[in-house]
């Protein structure tokens, strides 16, 4: 494997259920859908969707720093797009962890 050099960015890892009688195509949807108001956020990198084993779901999001994690915070109480996702998921019990990233490597 090979080291990135430039570390930095700063993840969210959002583990979540699907309210009970919720499709899996129903989150995906809405996933998509608020995926369109996520790319307006100041910082926002990237984001991937996982379906555990477990049933369970994951979002690992990347920002660029914590102030842009903060930032969308507050951006999405006021989104209709992400108001919709919330609507459709309960929380794991596993709260929503963040942290900096020390190191990167490509395969």
């Amino acid at each position: 494997m090979r080291a990135i050099n430039k570390v930095g960015g700063y993840i969210e890892l959002a583990p979540f259920k699907a309210k009970d009688g919720v499709t899996d195509a129903a989150i995906l949807n809405a996933v998509d859908t608020m995926q369109a108001t996520m790319r307006t956020f100041s910082g926002f990198l990237r984001r991937e969707t996982l379906k555990m084993e477990d049933g369970n779901w994951l979002d690992i999001v990347l920002w660029r720093d914590k102030v842009s994690v903060e930032a969308a915070m507050e951006q999405m109480h006021g989104s209709h797009a992400c108001q919709d996702f919330f609507a459709l998921i309960n929380e794991t019990g596993v709260p929503m962890s963040f942290g900096g990233v020390m190191r990167s490597h490509n395969a």
